[in-house]
């Protein structure tokens, strides 16, 4: 409570500020009887000086009088006659515009009087507040901000329930929601309107270390293996492509996406490509493919298989498997096979020599999650779909 109260002290204070540069003169309005006249000259009169300007908050309003509280924090009651203006900028509004919170700048009749003369008032800008849902009810609502402290509000018949610009039922505010709430400056513990953000995807990625028809577990970068259940909706992916839900193996690295509702049900798992470098030791073709041997960096030997769908470049042309020989360097692109030391290419690039590649530079991060982009919840290991782990000449 004196968290908000100090919130809106300072926009207040801000507003007097403002409100009252703006107003640096007084006018005169004095004999006039007409309403429009005497707002008239108070914005038009400004090099007369016997009006005195002041500014502060309305803390009390009767039918006779307002009490405001000035920058200082003095509190002064000025008295409202028949003949008071009550303006918001330049148009005349009914008395009952004046209400406590209200920032005003009132121009007396005479200096040192406490009369009224005009009351220009300035509307109660909204306050918000915002935090995580931690307890509600149909009456209420308890946050906790970002420091840990929290804040119960009122939820009336008259809160607005908004995700975005769209109303929507009130049984959307649930225990974990993020939410701004907005309260008036003479409401302080009452919500006009509650914002609730939509429900933010979980992220995890990592190796996959065991996987089935209806379910996947994946080790993450802190070596936290997490398990996620596979339905009939899960959708599967190798970068931009949509693949079986058999393409999915131990041994692969793999993106997962699950929702706050259903934190362990994989709504979506991208199989990450990876890529293997080496030098060419053994190539050989068969009437469906073919299989290159490379030894790499650290010289252990890797099997790269191909197949009718495998695409292969040389000098930035097409190329075929019989074009990969003995000694050449070599850029496969593709996932795990059968073994940790397979690869099952996609694509082969022959490089013209070791660390120059013909179509990617040598270095290139070898394992792409593809269109998940990089933001994640909470529960991410690794956003990027990378893995520290490596076997033989694989990067992840």
């Amino acid at each position: 409570m004196n968290k908000i109260k100090t919130k809106t002290v300072g926009r207040i204070t801000a507003a007097a500020a403002l409100s009252i540069g703006l107003a640096a003169s007084a006018v005169s309005v004095a004999g006039a009887s007409d309403h429009g006249s005497r707002l008239s000259s108070h914005h038009d009169s400004f090099s007369r000086s016997h009006w005195n300007f002041l500014g502060g908050v309305v803390t009390a309003v009767t039918p006779t009088s307002v009490s405001v509280s000035q920058h200082g924090g003095t509190p002064v009651t000025y008295t409202i006659t028949t003949t008071t203006v009550f303006a918001e900028g330049m148009t005349t509004v009914m008395p009952s515009a004046l209400v406590m919170g209200s920032f005003v700048g009132i121009q007396v009749i005479a200096t040192g009087s406490t009369t009224a003369g005009v009351i220009e008032i300035v509307p109660p800008r909204p306050i918000w507040e915002s935090g995580v849902v931690s307890v509600v009810t149909p009456t209420s609502v308890t946050i906790t901000d970002h420091s840990g402290t929290p804040s119960t509000f009122a939820i009336t018949t008259t809160t607005a329930f908004l995700e975005g610009k769209t109303t929507v039922p009130t049984t959307d505010l649930v225990m974990g929601s993020h939410v701004a709430i907005q309260v008036s400056a003479s409401a302080l513990m009452t919500a006009l309107s509650i914002e609730i953000a939509p429900p933010q995807p979980i992220y995890a990625s990592g190796l996959v270390t065991a996987a089935s028809s209806s379910s996947v577990t994946v080790t993450g970068r802190n070596g936290t293996a997490q398990t996620f259940s596979i339905t009939g909706t899960t959708a599967f992916t190798e970068g931009k492509t949509t693949v079986l839900p058999g393409a999915l193996v131990a041994g692969e690295d793999a993106f997962i996406k699950a929702l706050p509702s259903a934190p362990t049900t994989a709504t979506s798992i991208n199989i990450s490509l990876v890529r293997v470098f080496g030098k060419v030791t053994a190539s050989s073709t068969s009437s469906s493919g073919g299989t290159i041997t490379v030894d790499g960096l650290k010289g252990v030997s890797d099997t790269i298989v191909t197949d009718g769908t495998t695409t292969f470049t040389k000098d930035g042309a097409t190329a075929a498997l019989t074009d990969v020989g003995v000694g050449d360097f070599i850029s496969a692109q593709g996932l795990i096979g059968a073994t940790p030391t397979t690869l099952d290419a996609s694509s082969v690039s022959i490089l013209d020599h070791w660390g120059q590649p013909v179509h990617v530079p040598f270095g290139h991060k070898a394992s792409n999650s593809g269109g998940f982009g990089s933001k994640g919840g909470s529960n991410n290991q690794g956003q990027s779909g990378r893995s520290s782990l490596q076997h033989g000449n694989f990067r992840r």
